[in-house]
């Protein structure tokens, strides 16, 4: 509602001021002004009503007021808007903010306001209102968020060009002095838009491209040519189009003149200054323009310093900023000698994502500024840009600029561009040309980007994308290269090409500057209605000349000038032409000559076309000393036009020479004939290809349809010659039957050693040789001449023989033969065949008859291999009979295969069908026989005299046979189940005499298997007497034990295994006699039969054992049971009883165990990480797949004797359990510590122990003794008073009061003999804290640590806790302490305090031993009293700083504590008293920590009630007495102050039950307890004198050689 109202108020007094005008009355005027600026109600109308009066009346006299109504009533009258109001009053208050400006300056001022009324559009006045106040008010010629324009100490002054008044001098204002500029405020112009310079086109690129190398063969005659009617200009002045842009400012109406000032042009991220500048402001249009100027380069482009630019006219928005002028000068004295004129660019940033670094920018107009680079190596000359922190390489008159790279080896790169940028230490151009000299010659390409490595010395040059078709030209190779990239790293010899871009999938092409293809050149019309290139080499020719403009042509031919620009950039792009698209320059190249003549049949052509394809690395390399052009990645390219003449280069690579010549190793394919060889040579000027090394001649036969298909061999190791064609006929325009031809210069060998002939089965030494011949018509399709006489030599198999080869059925050379009839001898050996021999892809074959020694062997197919022969005859026979030395068995065969290996002496022949017969027909062999002039040899299945012998080495003779590493069979009545098999054996079998001698040839697990017993052995010597029936076996001497075993077939027996020394095996009734046996391992245990043997029958079934022995041991343990019974079921499992051997004292004794079983437990090894050692965890259950299994034997007995001692100190009475995986038996029942001082202990306690532990351990608290009653330890009150310990056994009565009881573990230590119960962190000595007992037998004394009770019940008013060290001898009663006290009384703090106040100021005088010293028996009493915790602290604290003993646990913080105090027991008084002073450590919180004398007597009265006397005197003249007996404390001291607080709390009238009864004592009651104190307990008989503070001071004079005090 108040947004609504205020509106309706601005626009009702608005209505107002429209009925009823600003009022001529200053004062008048004054009220209204500031009722308009309220009644606004804006932030800055409200600012100016603030200020508005007092500048009205005390800045302006009466005519500049009326002048200003003048004003008012103006902008009124031409009914302009509130905002021009506003501006003008805000005008009027910022006046006096100024400093200096004359009244005369101000009267200027309001003239040209009101001039400017009167010319001026609401708008353009607006513009010259808030400009002047921004002037007036921060000498801003411009302020916004966005931009600032902004003058500095200007010389200046206001000026209207019309009707307005000329000021004269004295109204100029001079100053130097800066104005500070107000805060900006939000009354700044709408419009913030920036001015866009980017339309201008004065720094476009050239793309015109030209080469200087290139010698156009145009094959005009420019005589006849006749006169062109009319030509175009190519050229272009830049310069003058860009000083034509330029439109100076034009002054009109208000402006302010600047003289001699700075200009700042500043935005949020960015600004320029403007130095000496000289220019005027012309506010309506927010426009400067500037006379002259000095630009300093900005300093953060640190590479330019020193660059300075002198401005002339220029002009620019001061809302703005960006601007340029034509009108400029460089001067940079650090990169140039002398100024250079050109064109100054400069455009503001306006955010912080606009990238604006390349401004300021100088562009020179000329291109003739010559600068070196990189020591020299580098010159470069043409025009130059600066660009903010650049250096750019360019000029507006658009000239290209050339850069000259030497490689310092005579060798150099130009490069041509119109824009090179020169960066630190590289160099890059795009839209350039390049030729790299190299001598006489050019690499050429007109249309590249570049970049050079200066620190590298290092030339990168890619083909721009407009050119990316267009190809370098190469003038030594005479070929066009097309790639992407060249690069030339100039420390070395070496120019590479290679793609950038689809590297293996897109080819480098190198093609000869004479290569003409038809679909390439059809291909260029497109969709022209002419060719491209016969309309300009048509034109080109008609007038006599290579040059011409775009306009020419579509002059000449009436075309339409876009029609004939993209033509000539088609030809510019596939390289017929340099074209200037922005000029229209044409220059045709040679190849358009080419190419307008081959279409048209009137020239010769090649076909030289190379593509390279490489996935990496690089496609070519030129290397610059020897100009080879070393091409890679070349699958096949052809020579001839009609594409039957190519080459394939081995391992894709060429070497390139001058004039296309051709070195290369690979093919060359032409028709028939495919040459593969080394150093061929492709000369290109005679057109033929040098074969100098051919190392073969692959014959090809064409196919029906049109294919080829080549011989599986051919023509090698000769040399020779194709020619191609004539070398004006490359092209083959015509025809000739001639060629192309083949001359052989030398003999060829043809090789049978391909895999297409028998599989390869040939070598080098077959071979037949070709004598020398000229082939004419090659790519001829006919085989009438593919005859080719020579001679075979057959590698030794055969004589060598005359004959010719030709082309055989199956497309090899090859030939049929005949035999002589005398026939051919084989391999150099008597051996003979007869008949015929072919050659084809099957081999070398022939048929007939083989004689070897005194076999015949009959085939139709023999086949020959160099080192054997092969068939499957039908039939042969061996003569029986005496050959020299050796006789050879009797052998008939029928069908066989034949491998015969002549040169090992080795004929093999292998059964088909039936076996060979043998021995006449005794016995049969299948398998192979070798024959050999050694002897006959086998392998196979042989079969006599019911046994099978299986073995690939035997040997046949007359009357017997041998065979090793043989399996052996004794047959027997049950076909599938033999008697005895042998493995791996030596049989020498006697024919005559019926033994077989049976010998193992390898050591191996098992060497004969008996299957009826199902039993095998690996002893490896058995012999057979067939006539008994009979193998006898025996361990040889030379074998361990350990090697020579038995074991079961049996799965279910899970291989049961054990040593022998011999066996005998009875085939008649199958059974298997095993002698020498040590044991038998079955699971854990070793079983020792009686007399070590035992007899096996049917299916491994041992006979029971009786009298056996069982034995377990390892390293950790042994068992030993007698007297067994035992019936083996398996390797893991048996059933038996017998007799444990246990030790006993001194003695062994037999336990009788029952129902010995095998059990099975898997078992965990886990390696811990804090010390590596190993755990084995163990499971009854498999819960883990690294889980091994393990088996061991179990049994159960009872022992009652008592005698068995199960670890040191202990006996046992009981039932016991056998683990064999344990050393110690799980026990169930009674031990009892070994006494040997007391004979009468008759006492077991209950134990049950199932851990695998070397020593007796149990909890004192958990076990009990045999009739259930608990453990006791400790020492005991007796009602008599006495003192008596007990160790594990029974008080004297059970309510005997406890001084101290033990607690923890129990257990024996060997070394010291000693019986321990104690806590088990103690033990560990992980805590001080815990109760310590010790007991040694054999000197009967006892040790102790711990709590102690010595007052028998916690009373309500006092209480007594104590920590002990102490001892105590059995034999002689002598019983010590070392303790620590906490007397805990609830007496009245100001008791304690005195005695305190008392203690501390005689201590401070006389000094004191320390009571609380950190050690470890004053640690181990106070643990027992604050907690070990606590005690630990107190320890570290105390290692840091001294820390009282009180603050470290509230459980001290009691009436006295008294940390040590030695005491013994007295037997006859029955009573504890003290041997040492009394170490006090505090009283409640106040630490005193001094040791002092006194007397401490603890006991009971006859009726077992608690007594304490206490009496401390820390120096004579301040002691304090305390009793405790019958619940009443008598207390009496030296101090009186002390007493007479006792007196008043004396305790008076009834009290409740249990009361503490406080009685203040007297000197003689105090000496009464000091005098029998000291004659008791020190025999001393002296009455004790005490002192009063009074003599105090006496005493410290008395003499050191008083009697002894008792103390």
């Amino acid at each position: 509602m108040k947004n609504i109202f205020s509106a309706f108020l601005l626009f009702f007094f608005t209505w107002q001021l429209s009925a009823q005008s600003f009022s001529n009355d200053s004062e008048t005027f004054k009220q209204q002004v500031l009722q308009f600026l309220k009644v606004t109600n804006t932030q800055k109308s409200l600012k100016i009503v603030d200020s508005f009066d007092e500048s009205w009346h005390e800045q302006f006299n009466q005519e500049q007021k009326e002048k200003l109504i003048a004003i008012v009533k103006k902008i009124e009258e031409k009914r302009f808007s509130r905002t021009n109001y506003i501006l003008l009053f805000e005008f009027i208050t910022c006046l006096p903010l100024v400093q200096k400006i004359p009244k005369k300056q101000i009267d200027a001022i309001l003239a040209i306001s009101f001039s400017s009324l009167e010319t001026l559009s609401k708008q353009e006045y607006t513009h010259f209102q808030k400009g002047l106040n921004e002037f007036i008010d921060s000498q801003n010629l411009y302020q916004s968020k966005f931009f600032i324009s902004k003058i500095l100490n200007p010389l200046y002054s206001f000026n209207f060009l019309g009707e307005a008044p000329k000021l004269s001098e004295d109204q100029i204002l001079e100053t130097s002095q800066q104005i500070d500029s107000t805060e900006n405020d939000d009354w700044s112009s709408d419009d913030e838009s920036w001015d866009n310079d980017a339309n201008d086109d004065w720094s476009s690129g050239n793309e015109s491209w030209d080469n200087d190398t290139e010698n156009n063969s145009t094959q005009i005659n420019s005589d006849t040519a006749p006169v062109r009617a009319g030509t175009y200009s190519s050229e272009i002045d830049y310069v003058a189009l860009q000083r034509a842009k330029y439109i100076p400012a034009v002054i009109s109406g208000p402006y302010l003149h600047i003289d001699q000032a700075s200009l700042i042009l500043s935005t949020p991220f960015d600004s320029l200054k403007i130095n000496n500048v000289i220019g005027n402001h012309v506010f309506k249009d927010r426009q400067f323009s500037g006379s002259s100027a000095t630009i300093d380069w900005p300093k953060k482009y640190k590479k330019m310093i020193g660059a300075q630019v002198k401005l002339g006219d220029f002009n620019f928005r001061v809302d703005r900023g960006g601007f340029w002028t034509p009108n400029a000068t460089l001067i940079f004295p650090n990169l140039l000698t002398d100024s250079i004129s050109g064109i100054f660019k400069y455009k503001p940033k306006e955010s912080i994502q606009q990238n604006t670094k390349n401004f300021p920018e100088f562009t020179s107009y000329e291109n003739n500024i010559k600068l070196p680079f990189f020591e020299g190596k580098v010159q470069y000359t043409g025009g130059i840009q600066i660009r903010g922190n650049q250096l750019i390489g360019t000029a507006i008159n658009k000239a290209r600029g050339e850069l000259i790279i030497l490689d310092g080896n005579g060798r150099k790169a130009i490069i041509k561009s119109e824009i090179f940028d020169f960066k630190d230490s590289v160099i890059l151009a795009h839209k350039g040309e390049i030729s790299i000299i190299v001598n006489s010659d050019s690499l050429f390409h007109p249309g590249i980007a570049m970049r050079y490595d200066g620190r590298e010395n290092h030339l990168t040059v890619w083909r721009e994308k407009k050119y990316d078709i267009t190809p370098f030209y190469d003038s030594y190779h005479e070929i066009l290269i097309s790639t992407d990239q060249l690069i030339w790293p100039m420390n070395y010899d070496s120019i590479n090409f290679k793609m950038a871009n689809g590297a293996g999938l897109l080819p480098t092409t190198f093609e000869s500057s004479d290569f003409f293809n038809l679909n390439r050149y059809q291909g260029l019309n497109g969709l022209y209605r002419f060719h491209p290139i016969g309309l300009s080499v048509f034109y080109a020719r008609k007038y006599g000349l290579t040059e011409f403009n775009e306009l020419d042509l579509s002059s000449e031919y009436d075309l339409d000038i876009h029609l004939v620009q993209g033509a000539m950039k088609i030809l510019s792009i596939y390289g017929f032409a340099n074209y200037n698209f922005r000029t229209g320059h044409v220059k045709l190249l040679p190849r358009a000559f080419l190419y307008y003549q081959a279409a048209a049949k009137k020239r010769d052509f090649d076909n030289v076309f190379i593509s390279s394809k490489m996935a990496t690395g690089f496609n070519a390399s030129l290397n610059l000393d020897s100009m080879y052009l070393n091409i890679n990645g070349i699958k096949k390219f052809w020579v001839t036009a009609d594409y039957k003449g190519s080459i394939t280069p081995e391992n894709g690579k060429i070497s390139m020479r001058e004039n296309r010549e051709i070195i290369f190793n690979g093919g060359v394919t032409l028709g028939q004939f495919d040459y593969q060889g080394q150093n061929f040579q492709f000369d290109y000027e005679n057109f033929l290809i040098n074969l100098n090394q051919i190392d073969s001649v692959d014959l090809r036969l064409s196919n029906s349809d049109g294919s080829y298909g080549e011989l599986s061999n051919h023509i090698e190791q000769t040399s020779g010659i194709v020619y191609l064609n004539m070398p004006n006929n490359r092209s083959g325009r015509d025809k000739s039957d001639k060629y192309p031809y083949f001359v052989s210069n030398t003999s060829g060998l043809v090789f049978f050693n391909q895999p297409e002939i028998l599989n390869g089965a040939y070598d080098s030494s077959i071979v037949f040789i070709v004598r020398p011949k000229k082939f004419d018509d090659i790519d001829s399709d006919s085989t009438k001449n593919l005859i080719f006489p020579g001679s075979f030599n057959s590698g030794g198999i055969f004589p060598v023989f005359e004959d010719s080869l030709i082309i055989m059925g199956d497309q090899s050379l090859g030939f049929n033969h005949e035999i002589p009839k005398e026939g051919y001898n084989l391999y150099g050996t008597p051996a003979k065949t007869y008949e015929t021999i072919s050659l084809s892809n099957n081999g070398i074959r022939g048929t007939g008859k083989i004689d070897f020694i005194h076999s015949h062997l009959f085939s139709d197919d023999f086949i020959y291999y160099s080192d054997s022969v092969t068939t499957d005859g039908y039939k042969g026979y061996i003569d029986p009979g005496q050959v020299k030395s050796l006789n050879f068995p009797q052998a008939d065969l029928g069908n066989f295969r034949m491998s015969w290996y002549p040169r090992k002496d080795s004929m093999y022949l292998i059964t088909i069908g039936e076996p060979f017969n043998f021995y006449t027909k005794s016995a049969q062999l299948e398998g192979t026989v070798n024959l050999t002039q050694a002897g006959v040899y086998g392998a196979g299945r042989f079969f006599t005299r019911g046994s099978i012998t299986e073995s690939k080495q035997m040997t046949f003779e007359e009357k017997k046979f041998e065979a090793r590493n043989s399996k052996f069979q004794i047959l027997s009545d049950q076909i599938d189940q033999p008697a005895m098999v042998g493995e791996d054996t030596y049989v020498n079998f006697n024919l005559d005499k019926n033994i077989a001698d049976i010998n193992i040839e390898n050591t191996r697990d098992a060497a004969f298997n008996f299957p009826y017993t199902a039993m095998k052995t690996s002893i490896v010597n058995a012999t057979w007497f067939l006539e008994d029936s009979v193998v006898t076996m025996r361990k040889p001497d030379n074998v361990d034990l350990k090697d020579s075993y038995f074991y079961s077939t049996r799965s279910d027996l899970d291989s049961l295994v054990f040593n022998g020394t011999n066996a005998i095996y009875d085939i008649k009734t199958s059974e298997l006699i095993v002698q020498g046996i040590p044991y038998i391992p079955v699971a854990d245990a070793k079983i020792i039969p009686e007399n070590n043997e035992t007899s096996i029958k049917f299916n491994s079934k041992l006979e029971t054992f009786q009298n056996a022995k069982i034995i377990y041991e390892s390293t950790e343990l042994y068992h030993f049971l007698t007297d067994a019974t035992i019936n083996i079921v398996s390797k893991n499992d048996f059933n038996a009883k017998a007799n444990y051997v246990a030790s006993t004292k001194g003695d062994t004794s037999k336990i009788p165990m029952y129902d010995l079983s095998i059990e099975k437990r898997y078992f965990t090894t886990d390696t811990t990480t804090e010390n590596n050692t190993k755990i084995s965890r163990f499971s009854r259950k498999k819960n883990a797949e690294n889980q091994e299994l393990k088996y061991y034997t179990q049994a159960t007995g009872i022992t009652k004797s008592g005698d068995i001692e199960i670890a040191p100190g202990f006996a046992y009475k009981g039932k016991v359990t056998l683990k064999t995986y344990k050393q110690a038996l799980e026990l169930d029942g009674f031990i009892q510590p070994e006494f040997t001082n007391n004979p009468a202990y008759d006492l077991w306690v209950t134990y049950k122990q199932d851990e695998e532990i070397a020593e007796v351990v149990f909890d004192l608290n958990k076990e009990a003794f045999e009739d259930g009653e608990p453990l006791i330890a400790g020492l005991h009150r007796d009602i008599r008073g006495r003192l008596y310990p007990t160790f594990i056994e029974n008080k004297k009565n059970k309510k005997n009061h406890d001084y101290f009881l033990a607690k923890g573990m129990v257990k024996y230590d060997m070394n010291s003999r000693n019986y321990l119960i104690e806590e088990p962190l103690k033990s560990t000595g992980d805590a001080y804290e815990g109760q310590t007992f010790i007991y040694n037998d054999s000197t009967q004394s006892y040790s102790f640590e711990g709590k102690m009770n010595l007052f028998g019940i916690k009373e309500s008013k006092i209480n007594l806790s104590a920590s002990v060290i102490g001892t105590l001898d059995a034999a002689s009663s002598i019983c010590t302490l070392d303790a620590a006290l906490i007397i805990d009384i609830n007496l009245k703090n100001i008791l304690a305090d005195l005695i305190s106040i008392d203690l501390l100021d005689i201590l401070s005088r006389l000094g004191g031993d320390l009571a609380n010293e950190i050690n470890t028996k004053n640690l181990l009493k106070i643990s027992n009293l604050i907690g070990d915790e606590n005690t630990k602290k107190y320890q570290a604290d105390n290692q840091e700083e001294y820390t009282p003993l009180v603050g470290i646990s509230e459980l001290l913080n009691k009436f006295l504590v008294i940390s040590g105090v030695k005491m013994n027991w007295n037997s006859d008084e029955n009573s504890w008293y003290n041997t040492s002073k009394i170490s006090i450590s505090n009283i409640y919180g106040e630490d005193i920590n001094t040791q002092v004398d006194g007397f401490l007597e603890i006991k009971k009265d006859d009726i077992d009630n608690d007594i304490l006397n206490l009496f401390i005197q820390a120096a004579p003249g301040s002691w304090y007495y305390f009793n405790y007996q019958d619940n009443s404390l008598l207390v009496y001291s030296s101090n009186s102050e002390f007493n007479d607080e006792i007196k008043s709390n004396e305790s008076s009238g009834k009290l409740k039950p249990g009361q503490l009864i406080l009685v203040a004592g007297e000197e003689a009651e105090t000496l009464d307890f000091i005098n029998t104190f000291r004659k008791v307990y020190l025999d001393i008989e002296a009455p004790f004198k005490l002192t009063y503070p009074e003599g105090f001071d006496e005493f410290l004079d008395v003499s050191e050689d008083d009697d002894d005090d008792g103390f």
